[in-house]
């Protein structure tokens, strides 16, 4: 099957790509990331959405209006599902049964996987795990056997993923390294480590690799080192007093929500094969405490 499509507008002479969505950190379940209208809870109650989910729901009505109607990979990269919040004794959810996250998340992104193209018997959906802190020990399991994601060795969501679109290397996984105070030397030590990997297993890198992590809040990231891609996915759950109160500051507001998508050309355009795509929103603005000393 060919995957490649034309351009967005159908032209005859524009160049051939596939299109790559990305979602991460969607954190269905708490009250700071999204939940479907009108769901019906573990206690049989109908959710009413409160103001930061209305406007996350907003902004996901947005995206699926953005996007095309056609996707033909989806790329899941964790943290699909609040949990239990352990450390917190359950506060800020407003969904404690971590299997009616699932099938809130699994709601949530149904018209989404709907465009994903079907192949044998799984459509071209993979998923990675996030924190096990959120998703436990396969969570993201049992959402990836409900939306027919790809599963490598009978498991649907492994901490890590190699896949290989048409000789790109797409290097997949939640977490990420990171640093306070420079935003991309994250991603530029992810490179590094990819190559140690792969000098390990003797392989030859192809000739264009993407990076892609999630896992920080902080917003939209990409760099290019060395001829890799590397992209820091940005979340769609807004800041929460546990998160913003970590030891890194740098996670108190983040630069923005959203998500992002790869096009991979048969072709270079502009000298490159693989052009990154965002789609963003502005993250509420967090009251701060000022003391003044006249």
């Amino acid at each position: 099957m060919n995957l490649f499509r034309r351009g967005d507008k159908g032209e005859d002479d524009a160049p051939e790509y596939r299109y790559i969505l990305m979602l991460a950190d969607l954190h269905v379940g708490h009250a700071f990331g999204m939940m479907p209208d009108g769901y019906t809870n573990s206690a049989g109650n109908g959710i009413e959405l409160n103001v930061a989910q209305r406007y996350l729901w907003d902004c996901w009505q947005d995206l699926l209006e953005k996007l095309p109607q056609r996707i033909d990979t989806l790329l899941l990269v964790g943290d699909m599902v609040e949990g239990q919040n352990v450390a917190e004794e359950a506060r800020g959810l407003s969904e404690v049964d971590p299997f009616y996250q699932i099938n809130a998340a699994a709601e949530i992104l149904a018209p989404v996987v709907s465009r994903v193209p079907v192949v044998g018997d799984n459509r071209n959906v993979y998923i990675v795990a996030g924190s096990k802190y959120h998703v436990g020990h396969g969570r993201e399991h049992l959402l990836g056997k409900r939306i027919q994601a790809v599963p490598r060795n009978g498991r649907y969501a492994p901490m890590w993923r190699h896949i290989i679109i048409d000789d790109v290397l797409i290097e997949l996984a939640h977490h990420q390294s990171f640093t306070i105070r420079y935003a991309t030397m994250p991603l530029e030590r992810e490179y590094g480590f990819e190559l140690e990997r792969t000098g390990r297993r003797r392989e030859a890198l192809p000739p264009e690799v993407v990076i892609v992590r999630a896992h920080t809040h902080k917003g939209y990231r990409a760099v290019e080192e060395r001829g890799a891609l590397c992209v820091s996915l940005p979340a769609m759950k807004l800041q929460d007093d546990y998160a913003a109160g970590s030891k890194y500051p740098n996670r108190l507001v983040p630069d923005n929500l959203g998500a992002a998508a790869l096009k991979i050309y048969r072709e270079p355009v502009d000298g490159y094969r693989v052009h990154p795509a965002r789609f963003l929103y502005d993250h509420p603005a967090i009251e701060t405490e000022v003391v003044r000393f006249e």
